[in-house]
This record gives C-alpha cells, sequence and structure tokens, in this order.
C-alpha cells in the first residue's frame, strides 16, 4: 500500500482517484473562458463552402488558443441523399418568432455541443440561411399544372406542388426572418451571446460546388471578397 492512501485507491480523506479527477476536470471547466462560436447552417454543401474560410476567420479575430468553431446543421429533420440531416429552421412548420431561439437550441445547438462544454461557452453564434424565394409577392407563387414533389424556383415566380402551402411557408419564414435579423444576442441559461444572421446565395454555393446550371454570376473570387466585406462584429 502506498503512503497517503487507503485501500482500493483511497485517499487520506477517503476519495478515490477518480473523485479527484472530475474535481479537477470541474475546477477547469469552472474557470475556463467561453470558447465556442457556433455556425448554424443549413445544409452540407454549404459547411463545405464556408468552414475553413469561417474558420479561419474566427481564429484569427478572437485570441483564445483554444477557441472552437462548431458548425451545426439541424438535427430533427428529413436526411438528404447522403444520409446526413439538413434543415431550415425558419420554415419549419410550429416554428414562430416566440419559439425559434429555443428551437435553434434544442435543433442544431445542443446536439452538436463539444463533450464538456454548454451553451455558456459559447461566445458567438452565427445563423447562415437561403432565402427561397419567401419574400416573392404571393401573386406570384403559381400552381403547378402538374403533379410535382417540390416548388420550382423562377426569375420571376414560383410554381408550387401546393400554392396555399408555400404562402404559408413564405409567411412564416418571413416573419421568423425579420424577427432573427432585429437579435444582436440571444439568451440561453441567463447567458447573452452575441447572435447573427446572414443571407448567402445558393447561386455562390452552387458555383463553388461546380453546379453551374445555378446561372450564377459570381465566382471564388466572389466568395473571398464577400467574406472579407461583411462585418462580422
Amino acid at each position: 500500500m502506498s503512503r497517503g492512501r487507503g485501500s482500493r485507491g483511497e485517499r487520506r480523506d477517503g476519495s478515490s482517484r477518480g473523485d479527484q479527477r472530475r474535481r479537477e476536470q470541474r475546477l477547469a471547466a469552472s474557470s475556463r473562458e467561453p470558447s465556442i462560436v457556433f455556425v448554424v447552417v443549413e445544409g452540407f454543401t454549404d459547411e463545405q463552402t464556408l468552414f475553413n474560410p469561417l474558420e479561419h476567420y474566427f481564429k484569427q479575430a478572437y485570441p483564445d488558443p483554444g477557441l472552437q468553431v462548431v458548425f451545426c446543421r439541424m438535427k430533427e429533420n428529413k436526411k438528404d441523399n447522403t444520409g446526413r440531416k439538413n434543415g431550415d429552421i425558419t420554415s419549419r412548420a410550429g416554428v414562430t418568432k416566440g419559439n425559434i431561439v429555443d428551437k435553434l437550441y434544442q435543433w442544431a445547438l445542443r446536439p452538436n455541443m463539444p463533450t464538456g462544454f454548454t451553451i455558456r461557452d459559447a461566445i458567438r453564434i452565427v445563423q447562415i440561411a437561403d432565402l427561397d424565394g419567401a419574400y416573392i409577392p404571393d401573386e406570384r407563387v403559381s400552381q403547378s399544372p402538374v403533379a410535382c414533389d417540390k416548388p420550382t424556383y423562377h426569375e420571376d415566380c414560383i410554381i408550387a406542388p401546393d400554392e396555399g402551402r408555400l404562402r404559408q411557408r413564405n409567411a412564416r419564414k418571413k416573419e421568423n426572418l425579420n424577427f432573427l435579423a432585429g437579435q444582436d444576442t440571444v439568451c440561453y441559461d441567463g447567458r447573452d451571446i452575441d447572435y447573427s444572421i446572414y443571407y448567402f446565395s445558393c447561386n455562390l454555393d452552387h458555383f463553388v460546388h461546380g453546379r453551374t446550371r445555378s446561372r450564377a454570376s459570381t465566382s471564388l473570387g466572389g466568395l473571398r471578397d464577400w467574406l472579407a466585406s461583411t462585418r462580422w462584429s
């Protein structure tokens, strides 16, 4: 038996080595400065496109060497053909400006929280959103003359499988986007966290990934310019 310890690895105060280790971990966690930037995106290609430049930007912008940039996509939504889960929280049925901040935490932030951290460790939340034609006038939404599963987007109109439902979605999405655009902070667990939401063009996303049929007129240089000119503060 080693000096200063009891049987089964116990110390003189009756605690085990595991208890001591857990106390040390709790102490480290309690003294740790907040060190997470969350970036909420809607799809896998958004993450592919933006992860490297935004991780580089935020690690340059914040001096904390332990800063983590965590990209999040929605947990509770249908899966795409890669098996990954994507989602647009602003258009989800049942999501309103009264509960969208809580839903953002439940469906995006909490499921992607790094082990050993809590929402109180976050210093910033950045949300990247598509508009999906939500601001188009209702009269520009038309019923498809043939059966289809998804709306088709044109330069001056949207052809929908159910025009009534699409108009409802647009109204819901606009209300949520307008609300989020007016927020500088969101409050979780009694802590105000810096928040901002940005529009990311699907045309630019498609161009970066070689999907040239999107009629994109931007370039990778445009992506660099957008990142350089966007005010993240």
